[in-house]
């Protein structure tokens, strides 16, 4: 019998309620360490980065995922939407038209004029 069984039927036997509460804490912290794990991952995963901009996203999320200064992704936009109060969505700016689209171009653009530049 391993060190574990014997310690485990030890604390069975002599002190139920902890041997439960000490099984039922190695459960959440097995959880939670997996949840964290997983997020982790997903969180630098390469598809996170650079997501096809829809228009859900804030202005800054767009500047955070394709790594562009939040004031150069604000100038592109025909309104400043920082005074107001909450997030602001693309959505909510331009629409979901053409204004979009051409968001979305000179996104791309100036995302591959800084690539350009760094090599």
């Amino acid at each position: 019998m391993t060190g574990a069984r014997r310690l485990f039927r030890f604390l069975s036997r002599r002190h139920p309620v902890a041997a439960l509460l000490l099984a039922l804490a190695v459960v959440a912290g097995l959880g939670f360490g997996w949840q964290v794990g997983t997020a982790t991952t997903r969180l630098f995963a390469p598809t996170h980065a650079e997501r096809p901009i829809e228009p859900w996203m804030t202005p800054r999320y767009v500047a955070r995922s394709w790594g562009l200064p939040p004031s150069f992704v604000y100038s592109l936009l025909p309104v400043d939407p920082r005074p107001h109060e909450g997030p602001t969505t693309l959505l909510d700016v331009l629409g979901d038209g053409p204004e979009l689209e051409r968001f979305r171009h000179r996104i791309e653009a100036a995302r591959a004029e800084m690539e350009g530049a760094q090599q």
